[in-house]
């Protein structure tokens, strides 16, 4: 006969002296159970900690996640079309991504995007900001292969010394002239593909 368990709890019968009979369903079937519990755990469940509820707490509170390892990650995708001609910092559309950090961490941000000008005169300005606070920001200028183009952009950093709470990473950008077109959709041609803003915790 097989365990209940995983997939279902063992229900047993409680024995009664001078009533039940000795049978050997009654040492075998919690032996099968207690074999089902340790295949499930395997062996060594409580690792380096000293039990397995530490260890489960260790993971929750991500103190034993090797140095460097990634403890979450978040990602925007943003596939539709866009474009701005302001000449001051805007919000990007869809590029925004809210984490809470588990850790006093380091986290890396990536965004990726390809770009197209209106005009040699169309540069490019990202921003990167972290709770409403820039970080640092990006620029880059047209050129010309057989029509003025931007091209793919991205912009990498790594910033250190976060608390843990609830953060919010957005790009944000401008022109110096002009209009710039980010085409979001996956059509394929100049400018087209999805931008993205991918956001990484470190284990400290």
């Amino acid at each position: 006969m097989a365990a209940s368990y995983p997939s279902a709890v063992k229900t047993f019968t409680t024995k009664i002296n001078a009533t039940d009979y000795p049978d050997a369903s009654h040492i075998n079937d919690p032996q099968l159970e207690i074999t089902a519990i340790e295949t499930e755990l395997g062996t060594l469940p409580k690792g380096s900690n000293t039990d397995v509820k530490t260890r489960l707490s260790a993971i929750e509170a991500g103190t034993n996640i090797t140095i460097g390892a990634i403890s979450q990650m978040s990602m925007a995708i943003g596939t539709s079309d866009i474009n701005t001609a302001s000449t001051s910092y805007v919000d990007m559309t869809d590029m925004s991504v809210t984490l809470t950090t588990i850790l006093n961490s380091k986290v890396l941000i990536m965004f990726d995007g390809i770009f197209v000008p209106s005009s040699e005169l169309a540069d490019l300005m990202l921003e990167l900001r972290i709770d409403d606070v820039s970080q640092t920001w990006a620029r880059k200028e047209p050129i010309w292969a057989a029509a003025y183009d931007i091209g793919q952009v991205g912009l990498r950093y790594y910033k250190t010394n976060l608390t843990a709470a609830s953060h919010i990473f957005k790009i944000r950008w401008k022109v110096d002239a002009g209009t710039v077109y980010q085409y979001g959709t996956t059509a394929t041609g100049t400018g087209g593909g999805p931008r993205t803003l991918t956001v990484i915790e470190l284990k400290r």
